[in-house]
């Protein structure tokens, strides 16, 4: 029994952010080879804000805060500051390893929103609402996730060639192939899809917990969100065909992030939100 339990620990273990059991084909010590392999090239030295930077020491200020208080410790979380004055982004690769561009964090500095509670939220609000966003895709093994759907479909796609030539048709054929090929390429490119959606949706509200732990206003998540419905200028009534292109994005409509981010916050209650009691604000 204790072999059985040992096992399936291993290959099913309980994901510390959603405390459910999940398949883990990819263990933690990959994660993180993946990881500090990447970050290199995503976000090379030559690109990096030097640490005495003021946006990179109050990056590595909430990027540390957060991360104390998230559900992975045992990760090793690195923040850079990526010199990018143009594409306004965030990203984190497995194993915790988190890049903000220097165009968000100026937004995330000078920018209103149109809400006076949200637009008076200080800096480290604003940003522990990218940054806990991005830290939680670490914590739920997000990118590990998506690696394992790739190889599930892949090895899946091989079993259907193998199960239609021999089986089905008894017959193989190069135009079938391809046919199948295809089919099965845009079956895992929807589903794939969304799958990150998700995950995005489940990083807004863990990411807003952490912020919470760490003694940040919440409502930073929110700004972000609201941010980016006005610099990307997203209409909040969409017609079918921006609900078919919606289908085929990785990332909501941040209007759908924004409301559900709002949902939480109408409770009134933070603790419940974060599951324990805040640490003091400071």
């Amino acid at each position: 029994m204790p072999i059985i339990a040992s096992v399936a620990n291993t290959v099913c273990p309980v994901n510390p952010v959603t405390h459910r059991r999940e398949i883990r084909v990819i263990p933690t010590w990959v994660e993180k080879m993946i990881g500090a392999a990447n970050y290199n090239e995503f976000c090379p030295s030559a690109l990096t804000l030097k640490e005495d930077h003021h946006w990179s020491e109050v990056t590595q200020r909430v990027g540390k805060r957060l991360a104390a208080v998230c559900d992975r410790k045992e990760l090793a979380y690195e923040f850079r500051v990526k010199k990018d004055g143009q594409t306004i982004n965030a990203f984190c690769l497995p194993g915790g390893k988190v890049a903000i561009t220097t165009a968000l964090l100026a937004r995330l500095e000078k920018e209103k929103v149109g809400d006076a509670e949200l637009d008076a939220l200080t800096f480290e609000d604003k940003l522990a609402g990218v940054l806990g966003h991005e830290i939680t895709h670490a914590c739920a093994a997000h990118g590990a996730k998506r690696l394992q759907l790739g190889l599930f479909f892949l090895v899946i796609g091989k079993v259907v060639h193998v199960v239609l030539n021999r089986v089905v048709f008894q017959q193989k054929s190069e135009q079938r192939d391809q046919a199948i090929d295809l089919g099965w390429m845009g079956a895992t490119f929807f589903l794939t899809q969304a799958h990150s959606r998700q995950h995005e949706l489940q990083s807004d509200r863990i990411g807003m917990k952490y912020a919470f732990r760490a003694g940040f206003d919440p409502r930073g998540a929110l700004f972000v969100q609201k941010l980016f419905i006005k610099l990307f200028h997203e209409n909040q009534e969409s017609d079918w065909l921006q609900q078919a292109q919606g289908l085929m994005q990785s990332h909501p409509p941040s209007h759908d992030r924004a409301s559900a981010l709002e949902a939480l916050i109408a409770q009134g209650n933070y603790e419940a939100i974060a599951g324990e009691r805040a640490t003091e604000r400071g």
